[in-house]
């Protein structure tokens, strides 16, 4: 069953105070009977247990368990071996306090992939009724004395369907009564099951063992098959034997008294009251009072007491792993705890900082100060599409600087450029200012001026591709049509509103003008009206003229000479791109495919400090919640230990906190999140929280659930960190470094 060839662990390996805990141990067990490892205190012989049972590393060597070789401490592969092959009998029972006898069983089935209800309880039943205990299933094993306490550890083993069960010193916290029933049960159990057992009572040794293994300074000094042949002598001072003592039976009226007395007693007065259909008694004794049912430890036995010896202990039980549904048995299943079993399971303990006030506090301070964050970072990024779709499709931008040179190539050669090719449909400099003055009421005539700067003049030309969407097209002089981003931004300006366009169709029909106030021309302003006659979508902030009118609003010859850019409009995008960039200018490329980048890059530029302080504050808030959570999850430290000990794989510890964390996120930074993303939101929609040309804070539907989306992330994420830092740790090394 288990082979073990030249095992070998250090402590303080290499330095002056080196202890060699296990030298060079071979051994091969089978696959029943009850081995003991026999010793001193500090011969080693927990520590060889500890490493069988891949709770702890070793240093050289090899142990085999059936078909699965170690010859070094494989984290992973020791999980799994621990989970699906090893139960566990600790000295210190080893169980979680804030769970029933029941959950305590319960959570190692689930460890083991057995999420079958009915097989869960009739495993549970069945390994109680084997230990004794199944009256106690419900009860909180706080309740329980200490030899129950390592029964439910000895049922708790047995619910696996282990191939091995490892115990170290189960009875060192027991007394002798305890003793004796533990011992009983265990020495059943290695009948069906290999039980490698750790003690230094030579009395219990000599009595149950079937080989002993005696370990000293790390080494094995002997081996040797148990004679059987010695005797332990046992008196069970829980149980009274009522032969051994003298009785009278007194008999009033209806009223019968069994007295048994061992001969010491003194006068007693009962004093006894019926009432009701209930008993009052009350005893007038200087001794102890105690009393006894059926859930008491205490036992009345009809039988005179025997002295226990070899003979009698026939080590039999009505329990037999073969009771169990195997076909239910889904030990290969990795993992035992599903994210939405973790979720379910954190709302109800929510135990990792419930004892915690002012870490509750914090996670919502934390969240309230997010909220502000998110909503500051998010109006850097809340642009619309016509904050930078200048240009339509068919157009390319020239950057006048020099790819050689700091120097600037003079526009003279672009427009000498576009008088010759014909693929050249126009040419202009940059945008235009253009204005309304919407005039439907005299009464609101005063305040129907509008402005939108940086409009882009379109010539229409069968290049320039555009849906119209109302209105019609272009047929008579100072005509134009309007893209339907400047359209959004006239019907939104105070203007159009106070004289009632609501619409696209309400636009139909009103004037603008053009001017181009970056000109050092100023005499060249254009201030004739034009009519809209139609709406377009041709993804751009832009107006279309006619040829005849954007000739006479666009003059090159009357361009800024000091320009760093100009615009060309034409039929064949990459022909034309490639020729200018062979003429020496330092990058041209398509406006509207690279507009959307550079618009998002000189927002983050001019922003940047914004951004790294809101960054600051996250790492800061991150690094806090880690540090917070870290702190909490030292008082769950012992359930940790204990679960990881009796099979919890890693990833079933980051699945139980995480789902744990996400209820605790759910009940605190959520709902302070959402108070003061209502409060930022309310204040935004009635005072627009502007400045530096744009809001400060950004409240839409999306921003609030990227916000809470981002909580989750982050408390998760701070909650995860420790834990996967405490798994680099094996089971030993927690329960040993943190004292549990």
């Amino acid at each position: 069953m288990i082979k073990i060839t030249g095992l070998n662990k250090y402590y303080n390996k290499g330095t002056r105070n080196e202890n060699h805990v296990i030298n060079d141990f071979s051994y091969t067990f089978n696959d029943q009977g009850l081995y003991v490892l026999f010793g001193p205190s500090g011969s080693g012989k927990t520590t060889l247990l500890n490493v069988i049972g891949s709770l702890d590393n070793f240093d050289s060597g090899e142990i085999v368990f059936e078909d699965r070789t170690f010859n070094k401490y494989i984290p992973r592969k020791a999980d799994d071996l621990r989970n699906e092959m090893i139960g566990f009998i600790f000295q210190n029972y080893n169980l979680i306090d804030s769970m029933s006898v029941s959950e305590n069983i319960g959570i190692v089935l689930d460890m083991i992939g057995i999420t079958d209800k009915d097989e869960q309880k009739k495993r549970i039943d069945d390994c109680l009724s084997a230990v004794g205990l199944y009256k106690h299933r419900k009860r909180s094993v706080l309740a329980l004395s200490g030899g129950e306490r390592q029964r439910v550890a000895i049922a708790r083993a047995l619910a696996k369907n282990p191939k091995v069960i490892l115990a170290d010193e189960p009875t060192g916290n027991l007394d002798s009564n305890n003793t004796f029933e533990v011992m009983n049960i265990i020495k059943r159990i290695s009948q069906e099951r290999l039980v490698i057992l750790v003690s230094h009572e030579k009395d219990l040794v000599d009595f149950y063992a079937d080989q002993i293994i005696e370990i000293k300074d790390g080494k094995m000094v002997s081996d040797y098959k148990n004679s059987l042949s010695s005797e332990l002598k046992h008196k069970d001072t829980r149980n009274i034997y009522l032969q051994d003592y003298k009785n009278e039976l007194k008999e009033v009226d209806n009223i019968k008294l069994n007295t048994y007395s061992d001969g010491t007693n003194s006068d007693l007065t009962f004093d006894v009251i019926y009432k009701n259909n209930e008993i009052y008694i009350k005893a007038k004794s200087t001794g102890k009072i105690h009393y006894i049912d059926n859930n008491s430890e205490i036992k009345l036995l009809d039988a005179s007491e025997k002295e226990f010896h070899k003979k009698q202990a026939e080590f039999k039980s009505d329990f037999s792993f073969e009771s169990f549904n195997n076909e239910k048995d889904t030990k290969k299943k990795k993992g035992f705890t599903s994210i939405f079993k973790s979720i379910k399971n954190g709302f109800k303990e929510q135990s990792f900082i419930k004892h915690s006030k002012f870490a509750s506090r914090a996670l919502v301070i934390a969240a309230v100060i997010f909220a502000f964050m998110i909503t500051n970072l998010s109006a850097i990024f809340d642009f619309k599409e016509s904050d930078y779709a200048f240009a339509p499709n068919n157009v390319v931008e020239v950057q006048m600087t020099l790819k050689d040179s700091s120097n600037n190539k003079t526009f003279d050669e672009i427009y000498n450029l576009s008088l010759t090719d014909e693929r050249i449909e126009s040419l202009q400099e940059g945008g235009v200012t253009i204005s309304a003055n919407f005039s439907k009421f005299y009464q609101s005539s005063v305040f129907g001026f509008s402005s939108i700067s940086n409009v882009f003049l379109a010539k229409k030309t069968p290049s320039l591709n555009y849906k119209l969407t109302v209105g019609r097209e272009i047929n008579d002089k100072y005509e134009v049509l309007i893209s339907n981003f400047v359209a959004d931004m006239l019907i939104d300006s105070p203007g159009a509103k106070s004289n009632g366009i609501t619409s696209y169709q309400d636009l139909i029909g009103e004037e603008i003008t053009m001017n181009n106030y970056s000109r050092y021309e100023y005499s060249n302003t254009n201030t004739k009206k034009y009519k809209i006659v139609g709406i377009v979508n041709n993804k751009s902030k832009s107006v279309v003229l006619s040829s005849d009118d954007f000739n006479e609003v666009v003059d090159p010859t009357k361009f800024n000479t000091y320009s760093d850019r100009c615009y060309i409009s034409t039929s064949d995008r990459e022909a034309v791109k490639e020729l200018v960039e062979n003429m020496g200018y330092s990058s041209v490329f398509y406006s509207q495919e690279n507009a959307r980048s550079t618009f998002i890059s000189q927002r983050i530029s001019d922003q940047a400090t914004r951004i790294i302080s809101l960054s600051i504050m996250t790492i800061g808030i991150v690094i806090y919640l880690i540090l917070l959570i870290r702190s909490s999850m030292f008082q769950k430290i012992k359930e940790i230990g204990i679960m990881r000990s009796v099979g919890a794989r890693r990833f079933d510890m980051v699945s139980i906190y995480s789902g744990e964390m996400f209820a605790i996120t759910t009940k605190t930074s959520i709902i302070g999140f959402s108070i003061a993303y209502l409060i930022i939101f309310y204040y935004n929609t009635r005072f627009s929280l502007d400045g530096f040309g744009f809001n400060i804070v950004s409240t839409g539907l999306i921003t609030y659930l990227v916000g809470v989306l981002l909580i989750y992330l982050i408390n998760i994420i701070s909650s995860i960190i420790p834990i996967l830092f405490l798994m680099h740790k094996t089971p030993i090394e927690i329960i040993k470094k943190y004292d549990i």
